[in-house]
């Protein structure tokens, strides 16, 4: 699919990919640049989607719950 940048450099992501990716107005997304393409994923946490997953680790982003989660999984 191929879309093209306006004036302002702005671009519209399709509504089935919005749709698909469940992202809505006000949605906050990651931008990312690796080697020479630009990625746009939504931003939150990776496990459970909460919107301001405060954690990031080698580029993943989750939230203080579900670390809490995954170590009392990991201490078992």
């Amino acid at each position: 699919m191929k879309r093209q940048l306006d004036n302002l450099g702005r671009l519209v992501i399709p509504a089935e990919m919005r749709k698909e990716l469940n992202i809505k107005p006000g949605d906050e997304l990651k931008i990312t640049v690796e080697g020479n393409g630009i990625f746009v994923s939504k931003a939150g946490c990776i496990f459970c989607g909460r919107p301001h997953a405060a954690i990031y680790y080698e580029g993943v982003q989750f939230c203080e719950f579900c670390l809490d989660q995954l170590n009392k999984k990991a201490a078992k």
